[in-house]
């Protein structure tokens, strides 16, 4: 039934998709040669992932769709040439946006080409520690012991988005990983693993990503525990009835406007009571706070279905950028996540805001995403070669995910998300990809849940 849904749902998205490009050419009265290939580019991806879906390719495509195709055919309508997110170099011109696009749509066909295998390294490899039994009663402590976990990031703010920790040594990296690794990923398996009624999956789980955004002062909920709904709609049939679907949509949507208010106010207050910016002048005073105004107290739900996503902005500034090249793009890959500044606004948005912040105190950060980042060697080869290592890898490594649905849902998400936002600190995001894994593959292979 879901893989029904899918395929109905992706021809009448490449239908549109189709639509809209000829809509676009109308409406501008400008042929866009680059965007057309983009658009194609697209419609080629969803067909490559209906071949072999798997959440992660759903996902991570929904998120490269949203970044780039839908954001650019939004802004080009109602603003062209204007951006919310810094652009750098970048000069706007519908050349020069046609050249990009396809230099674009080239990345994302190889993409499509890699979605369209199936991967499973579980016919090679084989792996096996033994089976630990895990009762009851350790899994209701174990879920006791994450929320207070939650409860303590909320109070102290140790690992909290806007902030930067004032935590040294190995044990904030144990601490993080407890936090953003398996914290998730126990709570998704534990559902699946106790086979609970549907009319308990999706309130237990929207409470709980709920806790967590705001326990980290993150916005995600928003996005997804609006997927969550989605999934649960076609995946648990008990949802299907219309009164449950509305009591269940509006335990989402109370939620995700508690969490998109409180984390932009929170942000805004953060950032300007902070007793140590030291910020250079006054003119820079000015500039930061009607910039972080502007990006959390005042933006909107339109502005967050659109902005939101990381994609096109870092495309057209890096693609500017005038000194890309092979050294560029190591010096990238080895960036330190304990920089003061990101390599991406240091040196590709040198007027960025955030130079002017003293970020051991607040971190904010611009990134790149992932085809941005594969711009930077200014070389079609190496720029593949990237793209395809990245994703053949993350593919295989997740071909070994095949335990429940809420767990496979949860990794996919997290998986998808890290990619999408992929450029700050790389070697770290692949550490990340690995930890995820492990975590996943043992609480579903080496654990016998009982009940």
């Amino acid at each position: 039934m879901g893989l029904i849904y899918m395929k109905l749902i992706s021809r009448y998205l490449i239908i549109s998709i189709f639509t809209l490009t000829i809509l676009h050419f109308y409406l501008l009265n400008n042929f866009n040669f680059g965007f057309l290939l983009l658009s194609l580019s697209f419609i080629f991806l969803i067909n490559s992932v209906i071949s072999y879906p798997t959440l992660f390719k759903i996902l991570i495509s929904l998120l490269l769709f949203l970044g780039i195709w839908l954001k650019y055919f939004v802004r080009s309508l109602l603003s062209p040439g204007i951006f919310n997110d810094p652009v750098g170099n970048f000069i706007y011109s519908a050349e020069l946006v046609s050249e990009i696009f396809i230099y674009v749509a080239i990345i994302i066909y190889l993409i499509s080409f890699i979605f369209s295998f199936r991967y499973d390294i579980n016919k090679y490899i084989k792996l096996n520690i033994g089976n630990i039994y895990f009762d009851n009663k350790y899994q209701i402590i174990t879920i006791s012991l994450i929320f207070i976990l939650l409860s303590i990031n909320f109070i102290y703010k140790i690992d909290f988005r806007g902030l930067n920790t004032h935590y040294v040594g190995f044990e904030i990296y144990i601490y993080k990983y407890l936090l953003h690794i398996f914290a998730p990923i126990f709570i998704f398996t534990f559902v699946d693993k106790r086979n609970y009624s549907n009319n308990f999956i999706f309130p237990f789980l929207c409470i709980y990503l709920f806790f967590y955004a705001m326990s980290i002062n993150s916005r995600s909920f928003v996005f997804e525990g609006l997927l969550l709904l989605i999934f649960c709609m076609v995946k648990l049939k008990g949802l299907s009835n219309s009164r449950k679907y509305l009591i269940f949509f509006f335990l989402y949507l109370s939620l995700a406007i508690t969490n998109f208010y409180y984390v932009n106010s929170t942000r805004y207050t953060h950032f300007l009571t902070s007793n140590n910016l030291q910020i250079s002048s006054a003119s820079s005073v000015s500039e930061i706070k009607n910039y972080v105004k502007k990006t959390t107290e005042n933006v909107g739900y339109y502005s967050l279905f659109i902005d939101r996503w990381v994609g096109l902005e870092p495309i057209f500034a890096i693609y500017s950028y005038p000194n890309k090249s092979n050294k560029t793009f190591l010096e990238a890959i080895l960036e330190k996540k304990d920089s003061d500044i990101s390599f991406y606004d240091k040196f590709i948005i040198k007027d960025s805001t955030y130079l002017e912040v003293n970020n051991k105190e607040i971190f904010y950060q611009n990134i790149p995403g992932v085809v941005a980042f594969s711009l930077y060697p200014n070389n079609m080869f190496t720029s593949l070669l990237f793209i395809g290592l990245l994703f053949s890898f993350v593919c295989i490594l997740f071909g070994s995910i095949t335990a429940g649905f809420f767990s496979t849902y949860i990794v996919s998400f997290m998986f998808a998300w890290r990619i999408s936002h992929f450029g700050y600190a790389p070697i770290y995001t692949l550490f990340y990809f690995i930890l995820i894994f492990l975590t996943y593959w043992i609480l579903n292979k080496a654990l016998i849940w009982k009940r």
